[in-house]
């Protein structure tokens, strides 16, 4: 059974103190673990004043979006996916800004990708999140979901259904049985805007990664990129190549069926629900997306979207993409990555 990773990168900084513009910076990093079920960093080199306003930022941005994302739970004062989950159906429901911005950006991404990515999917995935929690209970039984469970499922997962309407900033369900989920891009929507508040705080340079959504901005301290690595998603097998990535003004996305997954009958199940099927998709093992650093929500909805099609497809949607590129990892071990994609060949 392949290793639970927490992470799909790995990231390489130097640790220790230097001297810039007549004053002592140092490596300062910011953590968090309770925003998005996962560990997310900043790691920046500046001294203690600036890093609290960039930390702050970083923490604040990280609550907010977490709560207005989140399909489990409700917040006091603050109308979310779980909210509109409950209530679109009935009737329109006004909205923040941001929520509608993430919502109208999602569905941008939707009919960019075909379909591969849908923040309508949430019928099906509910359906997959169960069953994975009830895997991770070594106290329970594993219930599998039938062929009729999720034919029902997806009949309730067009994103036509989910209407926007600009002018007034609401939201409204047209099938009352669907469900938004943003979990295909979240992280990479979120470090996007994150970014852009930290470039206007005046942090010019910073390592963002949120849980594996890695944005490299500006330089390391003596001028030279940052360091990325990308996880193998093998215990046994190399990748054929060990560097690192040399990245600037870049966001590397990773998705991969070694992150968050269940095994039943044997079989290794991924957390990546193909929109067509309603199963777990299996085509590879990981893919990653290179792209410009304002662009990792982009990148994210693309990394999910290319695991769920076929080498070939995926390499057309990225041809057609302008700035990005990609790699596939084969359940097999082998890899092929689009040009342009770090120096990988």
């Amino acid at each position: 059974m392949k290793k639970r990773i927490i992470s799909s990168i790995l990231i390489f900084a130097l640790s220790f103190s230097f001297l810039f513009s007549c004053s002592k910076s140092e490596k300062q990093t910011a953590e968090s673990f309770q925003y998005f079920d996962t560990y997310s960093t900043l790691t920046v080199y500046c001294g203690e004043q600036e890093f609290l306003k960039y930390s702050q930022e970083f923490k604040t941005t990280l609550k907010k979006y977490h709560e207005l994302f989140d399909i489990y739970n409700n917040y006091d004062g603050i109308t979310n996916l779980k909210s509109l989950n409950e209530q679109a159906k009935k009737a329109p429901v006004n909205v923040s800004d941001e929520l509608f911005n993430a919502l109208a950006y999602s569905k941008e991404l939707c009919s960019l990708t075909k379909g591969k990515f849908n923040p309508a999917l949430g019928a099906a995935t509910s359906i997959w999140h169960e069953v994975r929690s009830t895997a991770n209970d070594l106290n329970e039984s594993i219930s599998f979901p039938s062929k009729e469970a999720i034919s029902a499922a997806l009949s309730h997962t067009a994103p036509e259904a989910l209407i926007l309407d600009s002018t007034d900033k609401t939201v409204f369900f047209k099938d009352a049985e669907l469900l938004l989920d943003l979990g295909g891009i979240a992280k990479g929507y979120v470090a996007s805007l994150l970014s852009k508040r930290l470039i206007a705080l005046g942090c010019e340079s910073f390592l963002l990664n949120l849980g594996g959504n890695v944005i490299a901005q500006g330089t390391r301290y003596d001028g030279s990129p940052w360091s990325i690595g990308i996880e193998n998603p093998f215990d046994d097998k190399s990748l054929g190549f060990n560097e690192p990535l040399a990245l600037s003004n870049s966001t590397l996305v990773t998705s991969g069926s070694y992150q968050r997954f269940f095994t039943y009958n044997d079989k290794v199940y991924s957390h990546i629900i193909d929109t067509e099927t309603g199963y777990p998709s299996d085509r590879f093992s990981s893919v990653s997306v290179l792209a410009p650093s304002d662009s990792s929500g982009l990148a994210d909805a693309l990394s999910t979207a290319l695991f769920c099609m076929s080498y070939e497809d995926g390499l057309s949607l990225i041809e057609k993409t302008n700035g990005v590129s990609a790699l596939w990892v084969f359940n097999d071990g082998s890899y092929k990555a689009s040009p342009d994609f770090g120096g990988v060949k």
